[in-house]
């Protein structure tokens, strides 16, 4: 290759070096490690210049070498690339920092408005805080918010009363924003800068001051609704504090009665489907039907506990308080700690027939078992013993008018660590408790207390510190007939023919046991989980479907509301809804519709459906 070409070529390219060293150096802002490499770019330029003249003279003292002009060739040619690409690199480091330099400048604005949020909010969370304090405190705190501190002041009048920053005035450059308590406007939040910054700053406010000054009103309206809240709940504190107190355990009974009911249909129903298995194997019958016994006495606390908290009447009748506590104590005996020795003594010459309600009278029971054995922390002896008395064993019996002039006497002792006078005298006071914070209510006694006075007895209590306490529950007999409950068979019997059954229920274990109990005795199952599936499933199967089974209490919509809107749209078909809620009015539900309470048994739900369908067949 002509060496004037190679030498042409590597000035060429030089100069393209230095050109793109010329253009970074105007991105970096004149850094001074790139205006040496421009300068260098640029002298090496005018060698190969001054090279190549001489080559073109024909200038013979100094003629170049080719192999040299290559090598400045190569030299040249990486000069460039390097220079090209470190252009952008050199050009990204620049929009970083002004992106740093801007995020920067935003960071510092959300530390200023957090710091304010901030500190209204330890003033919030002070104790004792007055409105007038919480105010002035946020007005103090949201100048140094501001874009312009050193300008900024700000007001806050609130229902007459005006809370300002020292060097408040008024100005044509403000910020306002109303603040509104239960929907009603009680004042406003002012922020004025006294002066404009410079005339090119059209927009004086930024949109994150409008937001803060908005967030600032919206939380100091909330807090004034809940102060003004409070002082009103305080004046009323003592004439309701026993009421929301019975509330609270209401709505407890009510959410607790509810999933303990849905738990008890799934064992009570795995139950009857197992008896049915096992029909030949006595001893699985025996464990099933003590797990029947045991769903049935759940269910029966449950009741109680809905009872004490008012959301059930109670409902007396003759009954045996001999077989009450024989059962409690069976009861006990798994619960009671090792350490604890048990010993009842309910065998009685004959039955002692008592108006109550057997539920609560074994709550009685339990309770005061349970109270005896937190009393025995470290063992000892728990005694039940019951027997019958007449009016002269009894100082002052309570019922005496509505008895024939026989009590039963339940006496429950222990061998704990007794209560002082001034603890016996609150034992039965609602709430009143010895126990430590999550251990214990107060409740227990107070429950019992309040059973026996229903039931027209009397409880009293002796204790010694240091050696134990005695319960004495002094009731009054009647003369009645035993009433026996009548059995209810273990075999599921009625049986279906392919009729669909459209089955919705929230709780997948209580959906599972349902649906396949219902499709093992012949029929279809077309299963919802929430109220829109019900209202979806029904439109798709409409002709097939021959019976509606619907849980109470469905998410998005209740199984009454797509009852109800299926009766509106002309359907007819039987339904029967399912429940835990022993509050559920029956009668509520209209014609065509059945009631089945929770938990029940499979032979209860297949007697139901039957009937149901018959409804449907009439």
């Amino acid at each position: 290759m002509n060496v004037n070409f190679v030498v042409g070529l590597a000035a060429l390219v030089q100069y393209a070096a230095a050109a793109w060293a010329l253009r970074v150096l105007r991105i970096t802002g004149r850094e001074l490690a790139w205006m040496l490499i421009a300068a260098v770019a640029f002298l090496q330029a005018i060698r190969r210049s001054i090279v190549l003249y001489r080559s073109l003279s024909q200038d013979m003292a100094h003629p170049p070498d080719l192999a040299a002009e290559y090598v400045a060739l190569a030299i040249s040619i990486l000069m460039l690339v390097g220079v090209a690409r470190i252009g952008p690199f050199f050009l990204s480091i620049l929009q970083s920092r002004e992106e740093l330099r801007k995020r920067s400048y935003d960071l510092g604005k959300r530390v200023k408005e957090l710091k304010c949020l901030y500190g209204i909010a330890n003033l919030v969370e002070q104790p004792d805080v007055s409105v007038e304090q919480l105010i002035q405190g946020t007005v103090d705190l949201i100048p140094p918010a501001s874009r312009y501190p050193e300008m900024a002041c700000a007001r806050i009048i609130l229902e007459g009363r005006v809370f300002g920053t020292p060097d408040f005035e008024e100005s044509p450059w403000k910020l306002k924003c109303d603040i509104v308590v239960r929907g009603e406007r009680v004042g406003a939040l002012e922020v004025c800068y006294r002066e404009k910054k410079s005339e090119g700053d059209e927009e004086l406010f930024l949109d994150e001051e409008r937001h803060l000054i908005k967030a600032i009103a919206g939380r100091l309206g909330g807090v004034i609704e809940r102060m003004q809240a409070d002082e009103d709940r305080e004046a009323l504190q003592e004439q309701l504090h026993q009421a929301h107190k019975m509330e609270a355990v209401g709505q407890l009974a009510a959410g607790v009665a509810h999933d303990f009911s849905n738990l008890l249909t799934v064992i009570r129903g795995h139950a009857d489907r197992a008896g049915t298995m096992s029909a030949d194997e006595n001893q699985a019958r025996k464990e099933l039907e003590s797990i029947r016994e045991a769903t049935r006495q759940a269910a029966d606390l449950t009741r109680g506990l809905l009872t004490f908290s008012q959301k059930l009447p109670t409902e007396k009748k003759p009954v045996d308080l001999c077989a009450i506590v024989e059962e409690s104590g069976r009861l006990l005996r798994r619960v009671l700690p090792a350490a604890v020795e048990l010993k009842v003594d309910a065998a009685c010459a004959s039955p002692l027939w008592v108006n109550a309600d057997q539920t609560q009278l074994q709550q009685v029971v339990l309770n005061l078992a349970i109270n005896a054995r937190d009393a025995m922390p470290d063992g000892g002896t728990l005694r039940v013993a019951l027997s019958p008395a007449t009016v002269a064993d009894i100082a002052s019996p309570a019922g005496a008018s509505d008895s024939s002039g026989s009590f039963a006497r339940l006496v429950v002792t222990d061998t704990g660590v007794g209560m002082p006078p001034e603890v016996q005298a609150r034992v039965f006071e609602p709430f009143y408790t010895t126990k430590t914070r999550g251990q214990g209510t107060g409740l227990g006694l107070s429950i019992v207390h309040g059973v026996v006075k229903d039931h027209g007895g009397r409880i009293e209590v002796e204790s010694e510190v240091g050696k134990g306490t005695t319960f004495t529950v002094v009731l009054p007999c009647i003369q009645a007939v035993p009433v026996h409950d009548t059995a209810t068979p273990s075999t599921i019997v009625p049986q279906g023919t392919g009729e669909l059954v459209l089955l919705a229920e929230d709780d997948r274990h209580v959906r599972g046991i349902i649906a396949s109990t219902l499709e093992s005795l012949g029929y279809e199952v077309a299963q919802a989980g929430d109220g829109p599936t019900v209202l979806e499933v029904f439109a798709q199967h409409r002709d097939r479907v021959r019976l509606l089974v619907l849980d109470a209490d469905l998410p998005e919509r209740s199984g009454p509301d797509c009852l109800r809107e299926l009766r509106e749209g002309g359907a007819t078909t039987p339904a029967i809804v399912i429940t835990g809620n022993v509050t559920l009015d029956p009668d509520e539900l209209g014609s065509g519709t059945m009631l089945l309470r929770k938990p029940f048994g499979m032979p209860e739900l297949a007697e139901a459906v039957s009937e149901a369908l018959g409804m449907n067949a009439g």
